[in-house]
């Protein structure tokens, strides 16, 4: 049956899905095998325990989860690396223990990988942890915390990423970036430092779409407001202002208006001004009706 729930989807769709469903539905008693297969170095067959074993996770959670965390310890990287990434999808926080200890494991590899899942599970109490591996040896190790770190958006985001946001490795830098495009809920105090002058102009330009996110989270009836997001808007240099200016003036929410309207009033650049919408004017006053014949 396993041979069947292994099988190439594209090829023998028809069969694996069954054939996994009527492994699941075996329960517990399956595990012991499950067990054994944990170890094996068949990409199909890691993708058909991922796939069983995670419904078996909801059918007989206490007996898959004591599995799962007991392989942590295997001395076999892919068997830690599939009961890592199950446990963190489950959100199964009694695995974070394990995963802050392998952070300081020798084999870089597994430290890449306890920072991946931490992210995934979305502890924020391990924000500080995967900070500290942003030093880390290996780059690999650093960007698969970068990028953790942009999945937890802790309050401090800023600080924490700003060592990733100007490391030598490509792959660091790019991955605190995409982590944070991934976002929809900045908040007006982290756009501010993320805007700041700590962040690199280059990667502020790559950031710039995630601005219009804090319309998710800001308070409209903040007399503050406008003032706080045109003073962060104003210190940007002039090209990006001129494409948060061109984004934002596409915005729906009124909030953008009223912020670009302000910034007009300050702004030098010709080209810029031309962005930037004008003060509305006041509603006009409806004209009396003409009284006809038959009043």
């Amino acid at each position: 049956m396993f041979i069947q729930a292994s099988a190439a989807p594209q090829k023998y769709q028809y069969n694996v899905e069954p054939a996994r469903t009527q492994i699941v539905n075996i329960g517990r008693a399956a595990l012991p095998f499950l067990a054994e297969k944990l170890a094996t170095e068949s990409p199909r067959e890691r993708l058909a325990l991922d796939a069983i074993l995670f419904k078996l996770y909801d059918k007989d959670t206490l007996e898959v989860e004591k599995l799962l965390l007991d392989s942590l310890e295997s001395p076999t990287f892919e068997t830690i690396a599939l009961s890592a990434s199950i446990l963190s999808r489950k959100k199964v926080d009694s695995a974070l223990p394990i995963f802050l200890m392998m952070l300081s494991d020798n084999q870089w590899r597994k430290r890449a990988l306890a920072a991946q899942q931490i992210g995934e599970l979305g502890d924020k109490s391990a924000a500080g942890n995967l900070a500290e591996l942003l030093k880390d040896s290996h780059p690999s190790v650093r960007a698969r915390s970068a990028y953790s770190l942009g999945q937890l958006l802790p309050d401090s985001i800023s600080e924490y990423l700003t060592p990733a946001f100007v490391d030598e490795a490509q792959i660091v830098r790019n991955s605190a970036i995409q982590s944070l495009k991934r976002q929809k809920m900045f908040t007006v105090e982290m756009i501010t430092k993320i805007f700041s002058d700590s962040t690199p102009v280059k990667t502020r330009l790559e950031l710039a779409p995630i601005f219009q996110t804090i319309e998710n989270t800001f308070d409209t009836t903040d007399s503050k407001l406008v003032a706080n997001i045109v003073v962060v808007l104003k210190t940007q240099p002039q090209s990006l202002r001129g494409v948060l200016y061109q984004t934002l003036g596409l915005r729906d929410n009124p909030i953008w208006k009223k912020s670009l309207v302000e910034c007009r009033k300050t702004e030098t650049v010709r080209e810029l001004i031309l962005k930037l919408p004008e003060k509305q004017d006041k509603k006009k006053k409806k004209k009396p009706a003409i009284p006809t014949s038959a009043d």
